[in-house]
């Protein structure tokens, strides 16, 4: 039966994903970039095994990449300048996840005048285009410049350490500032304590509509689990590894909920 009920689930997310075209949800928050990268790994991992064809975009110094497991040799810069193609710099990772290291290439791009459309317009119009983009934002203002147009949710990452919740609000107050965008979720990850989790996130919320005038909801507060920082490759990630461990079914959930977020969208094949 479990194997049955995740078919369907698979099947549902896949038919949802792809009717609604290419959506982006960025990925900010957290204390440093590996915690972050951590969950963006996990979480690319949940959606692909679902059904969902996700790209990461990883704007840092190759921080996803090593939570994956994946060794790039070119990077989205290398596809902005011509020299080689989308297959070329994407590594291709577990059930259908894509990530583009793309530190450079961002950069180049926020220089240029952003360009967000035209860049994200072409992982709708790839051979197999992809239902999601994951954009790992390592730098707010520069992220804020290359997103295409839109309203949108932010994904942040974030543990109960006071570090990682100053950092996660440091994102929030500079998306806010450098692009307007005023609804975030939030995951704490690898979580001892459920109900300090929740005062955790309540009181980011407090604080983010009190001075920022911020909408912050629940994503999910993931449980420990000694599996959670061994995410390299596909045979790390917890929901291929121990599907039935509490963590690998929060991960499911939220990989199910993402259908239901309001995220910035393109057209399935846009021109």
């Amino acid at each position: 039966m479990p194997d049955l009920a995740m078919r369907d689930q698979a099947e549902g997310l896949r038919r949802l994903m792809c009717r609604k075209g290419l959506r982006v949800l960025p990925v900010a928050g957290g204390a440093n970039a590996a915690e972050r990268s951590l969950a963006i790994a996990q979480l690319a991992a949940a959606l692909g095994a679902a059904g969902c064809a996700t790209v990461v975009l990883d704007q840092s110094k190759g921080a996803v990449a090593r939570a994956l497991g994946a060794s790039p040799r070119y990077e989205l810069l290398h596809l902005i300048e011509g020299e080689k193609s989308f297959g070329e710099i994407a590594v291709s990772g577990s059930d259908g996840v894509r990530l583009v290291s793309a530190s450079r290439g961002l950069a180049r791009l926020a220089q240029s005048g952003g360009q967000g459309e035209r860049l994200f317009g072409t992982f709708a119009r790839l051979e197999s285009p992809a239902d999601l983009v994951l954009l790992n934002v390592e730098s707010p203002e520069i992220a804020a410049r290359v997103l295409p147009a839109g309203e949108g949710e932010v994904l942040l990452i974030a543990s109960t350490a006071p570090e990682s919740v100053t950092g996660a609000y440091a994102h929030i107050k500079q998306l806010v500032r450098t692009r307007g965008l005023a609804r975030f979720r939030v995951l704490l990850a690898d979580s001892v304590d459920a109900a300090n989790g929740r005062r955790v996130l309540d009181n980011i919320a407090a604080v983010a509509r009190r001075f920022l005038g911020a909408q912050i909801a629940p994503a999910a507060i993931v449980p420990r689990d000694p599996r959670w920082r061994s995410a390299a490759g596909r045979d790390g990630a917890l929901v291929l590894r121990a599907p039935e461990a509490p963590a690998a079914r929060v991960l499911r959930r939220l990989a199910s909920d993402i259908e239901a977020w309001r995220l910035i969208e393109l057209p399935a094949r846009s021109q």
